[in-house]
């Protein structure tokens, strides 16, 4: 199981088969099943029981709509500029981003992988919110080919940029530095002792001696863990006296 790049939270639920064949004789059923599944209106989710830790179960099923600060919008259409997209440059041109864009950004990017025959659920998972893009191995492509496919199908796309700024907006959306969030949540959530400073804390993990080190290595699934990542990922949303509160 390899890492590799990025991909978030739905509705209607369809189940994916895990059947999926290796070899010359099944990449046309394979394909089929992943065109299927690139075709579908409205949100699917995928069999959680085969899926990796961290991944994303549900596609397709956005229901937030995003503002764009001025910082954001900036960066979006930066991106648009540097991959000369004009796909980002119509999602960016009002100002936000909608579920309904983020569900069709979505769509096309799995679109894409089922057009080399590599489904959703079975043969890769996006990442929850942005936390990467987890990948089956598997002796139809060689490394570099699925680099090239995660390229064209996320990055030229412009998936990958759309989904990034899209938590970035949702978790944060005035921009501000989180790390004083972040100090704060692990705090609130017995995860760090209260008697430490922020300063102190920041010193500590300067020389490499974070109190939270040990954190990393438990287990996915465990109520710590959970915290910690939720901590991480989304702290504004996890304090009290939060300065998004009622966002």
């Amino acid at each position: 199981m390899s890492i590799v790049k990025t991909r978030i939270i739905g509705l209607l639920v369809f189940v994916l088969s895990l059947s999926v064949c290796c070899g010359c004789g099944e990449s046309s059923s394979s394909s089929d099943d992943a065109a299927a599944i690139a075709g579908v209106k409205g949100s699917v989710t995928v069999d959680g029981s085969a899926a990796p830790s961290g991944s994303q179960l549900t596609y397709m099923g956005y229901t937030d709509t995003v503002e764009l600060n001025d910082s954001y919008a900036r960066l979006l259409e930066k991106d648009a500029e540097w991959l000369d997209s004009d796909y980002i440059r119509e999602v960016a041109k009002d100002g936000k981003i909608t579920a309904d864009e983020m569900n069709e950004a979505e769509r096309r990017s799995i679109s894409c992988f089922s057009g080399y025959g590599l489904k959703v659920g079975v043969d890769y998972w996006f990442g929850s919110d942005d936390s990467g893009m987890i990948e089956k191995d598997n002796d139809r492509y060689t490394q570099d080919q699925r680099s090239d496919i995660d390229t064209t199908c996320g990055l030229d796309l412009g998936y990958d940029s759309i989904k990034k700024i899209y938590y970035n907006a949702l978790y944060n959306p005035d921009n501000v530095d989180l790390e004083p969030y972040r100090f704060q949540c692990y705090q609130e959530h017995d995860l760090l002792d209260g008697s430490y400073t922020y300063s102190q804390f920041e010193q500590l993990v300067e020389d490499g001696n974070s109190p939270l080190a040990g954190i990393a290595s438990l287990d996915d699934g465990s109520p710590t863990r959970r915290q910690f990542d939720q901590c991480v990922a989304d702290p504004l949303h996890n304090i009290t006296d939060s300065p998004v509160k009622g966002k």
